[in-house]
């Protein structure tokens, strides 16, 4: 993340994700999710989410500034790329995931989005 086109490196600055879900079915209930991470690792992997809904995963994370779209990788090696909107992403999968990469302020980005129940 920026801030004034300066990178904000702080030691203890923490950026954080509050993703709400809805109840998807009856197995699976309304929820939350935080995911928090320190400033100089958001900047390298941003934040993601990855929540089961009986029909598949759905992803939701933050990027940071700058990232425009990022890669989501299949169990079977298949990929898609999954846009960026004001540095979030969300995204539906129906067949089990293993990673999501971006290209970000210091390099590769990966997050691991292998928590399906499939």
């Amino acid at each position: 993340a920026t801030r004034d086109g300066a990178s904000v490196e702080q030691e203890g600055t923490l950026v954080c994700a509050i993703t709400a879900f809805p109840a998807f079915s009856e197995k699976t209930p309304a929820f939350a999710t935080t995911p928090c991470a320190p400033t100089r690792v958001f900047n390298r992997n941003g934040l993601v989410s990855t929540v089961p809904d009986g029909e598949g995963a759905w992803i939701a994370g933050l990027v940071p500034d700058g990232v425009e779209s990022a890669l989501l990788t299949y169990a079977d090696g298949s990929s898609r790329a999954v846009p960026v909107t004001r540095n979030g992403i969300l995204v539906h999968a129906i067949t089990p995931t293993r990673t999501l990469t971006f290209d970000g302020p210091l390099g590769v980005g990966i997050q691991d989005v292998t928590p399906f129940a499939g």
